[in-house]
């Protein structure tokens, strides 16, 4: 969701850990106050954070700074960890932690050749397997793996960042989000390039490059993109009809949202239904 994710933690630890099976899914921009880490398992994923994009395999390791607005694709089956931290754990732990920045990306190949990263891989490892066979007091060991990998992330990668910089970045940030609740309140509508500079406060053509910008799509890109997240939702869990459902979300033209649905998850809408029943 192109929002501020609200996330609950895992019953009886810390923090919000599970080993997630996704097909073809996409999670248009979002943020959250907690920092984000994704180890791809199996199959690939796209990421998009700020200016830069990412393609991970297996093996790599993914870490969203929070506050950042990012977006994921993952890209056929695809199996991966997912460890969201609460921002107060770190803010318990780390002085300064507004002004820290964790490294994003870590390859497999630079993990293999980094002792520092391999232990945080280890760390990582060792929690989903205390997590699938979830022995008696499991959740002691689990936490002290957790802060572990922590300690190793903030004292080996992270830096400090200028004052001035951040400021800069978190004022950015902030025009960013209100334009992205902005698109989620109102997808389903025709919001038109006039009406959406308006909310962000800049002028039509300056808009358009700044979006782009900061998201790595067009605006209509990433409509669209919101349109079919949430039709893809409802394909899986409702029984209404494709036509129904694809009138809901704000596409009219039937072709053209044929078009954009395959292409976006690599088959039709009646096929992506028949693939999960």
């Amino acid at each position: 969701m192109s929002k501020n994710e609200i996330i609950i933690p895992t019953p009886q630890l810390p923090v919000y850990f599970d080993i997630c099976h996704t097909k073809s899914h996409i999670v248009p921009s979002h943020w959250h106050t907690q920092l984000e880490i994704i180890y791809i398992l199996k199959g690939s994923m796209e990421i998009i954070c700020g200016e830069n994009k990412y393609s991970l395999l297996p093996g790599d390791l993914f870490a969203v700074n929070p506050g950042d607005i990012h977006y994921t694709r993952s890209i056929g089956d695809t199996d991966l960890i997912l460890l969201q931290i609460p921002y107060e754990i770190l803010e318990n732990s780390i002085e300064h932690l507004k002004e820290i920045r964790f490294r994003p990306y870590f390859s497999k190949l630079k993990i293999s050749c980094d002792t520092y990263m391999k232990s945080m891989e280890s760390y990582l490892l060792s929690m989903k397997k205390l997590y699938l066979e979830k022995k008696e007091g499991y959740q002691l060991i689990f936490t002290g793996e957790l802060y572990l990998f922590l300690h190793l992330l903030y004292t080996c990668f992270s830096k400090r960042c200028e004052t001035f910089a951040e400021d800069i970045r978190n004022t950015s940030s902030h025009k960013m989000k209100m334009i992205l609740s902005y698109i989620e309140k109102h997808y389903a509508e025709k919001i038109s390039l006039d009406e959406i500079s308006q909310v962000s406060g800049l002028n039509t053509q300056y808009f358009c490059r700044y979006f782009k910008k900061n998201m790595g799509f067009t605006f209509i890109q990433y409509l669209n993109t919101v349109r079919l997240s949430h039709i893809c939702r409802d394909l899986l869990y409702t029984d209404d009809t494709v036509t129904q459902i694809q009138l809901r979300h704000g596409f009219t033209n039937y072709k053209l949202f044929n078009r954009m649905f395959k292409e976006a998850y690599g088959c039709t809408p009646s096929q992506m239904r028949q693939r999960n029943p």
